[in-house]
């Protein structure tokens, strides 16, 4: 997703100097900046600020940017946002606010909006970033003062995209109005989930009928300060046909039974990804029409590199419910017998991705491929 971003920039009337921090807090890692009497942080109209600060032994800056949609005044909203992490905060009667913002790699921050000057941060971070083999945790607490202001949203037509019957869209940019969000429709209708973050996201709340084409339109969401992003319609990928052949015996899928990362069948097996090298991958393919049957039987198994592998296989049906699978890592397909909720049509969908949530990617979930002998419908 490509929408235009006006980076304006301007000074406000003070900013943070460092100065030398006490001994114990050297020790720590942390840093200090001072806070002069006109570090002040206020307005009764919308505005927007940013907080510039220097990680302590050349770990880089700190950036922290804040928006006040309706001002600096009791009951109203206030967002933070630093290293892509989000938080909502209401001020207080003396227009005062705490916000955390996590770090998967550490404790995080805590920033707090009060009634001295700047904005007061502590916290632990990772200053080595959130793959890096060697984190190094940092403990702050510094006060910083305003300088600059955030990029705005500069609304420009999108183009229109195309998703799969499970993805999460997000939309990267300001944090959105939550309230805009509520606006955010499906066609044909159906039950969404839209949540301000670093920008929004947006997803059914189960899935999307995988055989159906949906249109999601974006166009009434809106940032945090009312500017429109100027988004259009996100449509999803659908199936148009089903496997006819739940051996696999004729060595080819039909037209539209399938979308995403293209498999390949070998042996009267599909296997998904057909390349050697296992990357991320993702594929929905239509299973057909599960009628009075109670359960669906998979003969396969995930192909692993070694010992461990991970992949993710689901049964989608086209009323959106969602039943898990659970191959294992094995040298021949073995069956499952997967219970169903009900009867109509039903997709199977496979996905892996290495894993780089954390501190650093974790070779033991690395992707595994997907090997599919048969399936019927019981």
């Amino acid at each position: 997703m490509r929408f235009a971003i006006c980076a304006v920039l301007a000074t406000l009337s003070c900013s943070g100097k460092a100065v030398d921090p006490p001994k114990a807090m050297e020790d720590a890692g942390g840093d200090v900046i001072d806070t002069p009497s006109t570090c002040v942080v206020q307005g009764s109209a919308p505005f927007a600020a940013q907080f510039h600060g220097e990680l302590p032994d050349r770990y880089g800056p700190l950036l922290i940017e804040a928006w006040f949609p309706q001002g600096r005044l009791p009951g109203k909203t206030v967002a933070f946002r630093w290293a892509g992490e989000v938080g909502f905060a209401t001020l207080d009667a003396a227009g005062s606010a705490t916000v955390s913002l996590p770090d998967p790699c550490a404790p995080g921050l805590r920033l707090t909006l009060g009634a001295s000057p700047g904005l007061a941060v502590k916290g632990t971070v990772n200053g080595s970033g959130r793959l890096s083999d060697a984190p190094r945790l940092i403990d702050l607490d510094v006060t910083l003062c305003p300088s600059g202001v955030p990029a705005v949203t500069t609304p420009s037509a999108s183009p229109a995209l195309r998703v799969f019957p499970t993805a999460v869209l997000s939309i990267k940019g300001v944090p959105a109005d939550q309230a805009s969000l509520a606006a955010i429709h499906a066609t044909p209708e159906w039950d969404l989930l839209a949540v301000a973050a670093d920008g929004f996201v947006v997803a059914p709340k189960t899935a999307f009928d995988p055989f159906v084409e949906t249109t999601i339109d974006l166009a009434p969401a809106r940032d945090i300060m009312g500017v429109p992003y100027g988004l259009g319609v996100a449509t999803t990928l659908s199936l148009s046909a089903v496997v006819t052949d739940p051996a696999f015996e004729a060595g080819t899928l039909p037209d539209g039974a399938f979308i995403g990362t293209a498999p390949a069948i070998v042996s009267g097996r599909l296997l998904v990804p057909a390349t050697k090298y296992v990357g991320d991958y993702y594929v929905m393919f239509g299973l057909g029409d599960a009628k009075g049957a109670k359960s669906v039987r998979l003969r396969h198994r995930l192909v692993c590199e070694g010992p461990t592998g991970a992949a993710t296989i689901r049964l989608i049906s086209e009323r959106g419910e969602i039943v898990l699978a659970t191959p294992r890592c094995k040298s021949d397909p073995v069956d499952e017998l997967v219970p169903l909720p009900a009867g109509g049509r039903w997709a199977l969908e496979a996905s892996a991705a290495r894993n780089q949530i954390g501190c650093r990617a974790d070779g033991s979930y690395a992707p595994a491929a997907y090997e599919l002998d048969e399936f019927a419908f019981e």
